[in-house]
């Protein structure tokens, strides 16, 4: 998940982190971008008007129900497949 307006982490960030674990689990991780929200899961005007909030994070609005069904359809896809245990030497 890579919030279009996190001033803390870049998109390519993101990207190359689901790369990473799909390259070990392959369907394991999926990247999508959320429009409109900042670094601390909040709406927000702009990258600059989150940097600039001095708000606590855990004051602002939480944006996590425009997530729900997002993470609910990730979830899901993971439960469909089968369970790939790590082999033991």
């Amino acid at each position: 998940m890579h919030p279009t307006l996190d001033f803390v982490t870049s998109r390519q960030e993101h990207v190359e982190l689901a790369d990473a674990i799909n390259a070990m689990h392959p369907g394991a991780a999926r990247f999508f971008d959320v429009p409109g929200i900042g670094h601390h899961i909040a709406a927000e005007a702009s990258e600059q008007a989150a940097f600039d909030d001095s708000t606590p994070p855990s004051a602002r609005p939480y944006y996590g129900a425009t997530l729900k069904p997002i993470v609910d359809a990730w979830l899901d896809s993971l439960a469909r497949r089968p369970l790939l245990l790590p082999k033991v030497l």
